[in-house]
């Protein structure tokens, strides 16, 4: 099999061993006494979100695209805000605003690597006879266009080169069976895998030739390595030690976050060599604190950093109740050398973050509505 990858050298003991440095210290402390901190430059509010919203920065601009949501009649959208301006504009709105408890208005974002259009499946049509459909949107010149409909899952990846985009496709009857598909951007041609479209498709290869993604079952963790150009497929099985988070393909090879233990420590190691770097510690329980899980994790787009929320809960309305005290802190992770540090830190649920083309600088939304933008170190 091409390009095959040995992953029996990954264990617990591999993982531990091989950790990077941990600077403990002010950084990883998150105190209840901190809301003074700096949340970063405010750059919109009052734009209706939800934890469970999609966030991109357009390569080659200034601009971030995200899906805006509201549960008290706002109806949702697909909008770029300008991180310069901090002005907003509408690119699509034609889907359908499901309830709070489904939130699946839209599925998936991307753009394209030359920053000209908008990629996502969205939900349109009535609640009770929803179609997903796979569209396209240009950011020069406007227009949308549908490409696919019967879309389903969060699966869409675009090849580097902005050709090719990869996406699931629903069975249209009980004698068909859900696929992979590779769409030709360009011409149009679709290429179907219907063997793999259990699979979510997570991320092409660097030269665009190959795709790896996730198989369905649960655990342990299977990732799939797809060769393009004639179907075959290689199986990769991960340790149990190992839950990915994020994946990313790059000129060295493929890279994945992950975390182990508690409490929580963070690692990016490489698929191929079992070599792993610590990038992140969650602090023990403490002065009555409690551990909020992880949020929203995020590649730079050369897989050089990585950026990830942490939680720690001060105060329960009862003690099964809601949190009324909750504090995060957005952490830069170098993956090369494992040092981290905070960026920023909120008390209000923060939604995903995003860094620039050239990793200097991310922006990130809070479920008030909030958007901010914050240097790397």
């Amino acid at each position: 099999m091409r390009h095959a990858t040995t992953l029996a050298v990954l264990s617990l003991a591999a993982l531990v061993a091989a950790c990077g440095t941990d600077p403990s210290g002010p950084d990883d402390d998150i105190e209840p006494a901190d809301t003074a901190q700096t949340r970063g430059t405010l750059l919109a509010s009052g734009e209706p979100m939800s934890w469970t919203s999609h966030l991109v920065w357009v390569p080659g601009s200034d601009l971030v695209a995200f899906t805006s949501w509201s549960s008290t009649g706002g109806g949702c959208a697909i909008k770029t805000l300008d991180t310069g301006s901090g002005g907003t504009d509408v690119v699509d709105a034609d889907c359908v605003n499901l309830n709070v408890h489904t939130r699946l208005y839209f599925r998936r974002l991307v753009a394209t690597p030359d920053g000209s259009a908008l990629l996502y499946t969205v939900g349109i049509g009535q609640p009770n006879d929803l179609d997903w459909v796979l569209r396209m949107a240009s950011l020069r010149g406007g227009g949308i266009s549908t490409l696919r409909s019967d879309v389903g899952g969060a699966a869409l990846a675009v090849s580097p080169d902005g050709r090719r985009l990869a996406y699931i496709a629903w069975a249209v009857s009980e004698t068909d069976s859900d696929s992979l598909l590779v769409r030709d951007l360009w011409s149009g041609a679709e290429t179907h895998y219907p063997h793999q479209g259990f699979g979510q498709p997570i991320t092409f290869s660097p030269d665009g030739t190959e795709l790896l993604y996730h198989d369905d079952d649960p655990w342990p963790v299977i990732l799939r390595r797809l060769l393009l150009g004639d179907g075959t497929d290689q199986r990769l099985a991960l340790p149990d030690t190992v839950q990915p988070r994020m994946v990313h393909w790059g000129p060295s090879g493929i890279a994945v976050f992950t975390d182990h233990g508690y409490p929580a420590r963070y690692y990016v190691f490489d698929l191929a060599t079992g070599a792993s770097v610590q990038v992140g510690a969650m602090q023990g329980l403490e002065g009555g604190a409690y551990e909020i899980t992880l949020h929203h994790a995020a590649w730079s787009m050369d897989g050089t950093q990585v950026a990830y929320w942490i939680g720690r809960c001060y105060e329960y309305a009862s003690p099964f109740g809601e949190c009324v005290l909750p504090r995060y802190a957005l952490f830069v992770a170098d993956a090369r050398s494992g040092t981290w540090s905070r960026v920023a830190y909120t008390g209000a649920e923060p939604g995903p973050s995003a860094f620039s083309p050239d990793g200097t600088r991310l922006v990130y939304h809070t479920s008030d509505g909030e958007f901010y933008l914050v240097a790397v170190p």
